[in-house]
């Protein structure tokens, strides 16, 4: 049985959404980091298992969002390479 990923097929409606998701995440996480001095606060008001286990839900979201964009952005890049390829290879040996 063989141990490689699948690779998903190239889906031009995902490829849209491929830097958005990017710029999402980031923003994101950004967020998570500008508010890590509050919460202390939010702990003491909410108790501690809930506050981190939300900020832990929060940045595997949006850790998860930015790699799917990133992946996507990767297949894109593939495939746009591929389709240029034999342009690229001419231009060279001109």
């Amino acid at each position: 049985m063989p141990l490689h990923r699948h690779r998903p097929a190239f889906d031009p409606v995902a490829a849209a959404l491929a830097h958005p998701s990017i710029a999402g995440g980031c923003v994101l996480l950004a967020a998570a980091v500008v508010e890590l001095p509050r919460l202390p606060l939010w702990t003491r008001d909410y108790g501690n298992v809930l506050v981190y286990m939300a900020l832990a839900l929060y940045c595997a979201g949006a850790v998860a969002l930015l790699r799917t964009g990133w992946h996507t952005h990767r297949l894109l890049a593939e495939k746009t390479l591929g389709a240029n390829a034999d342009r690229w290879e001419q231009a060279c040996l001109r």
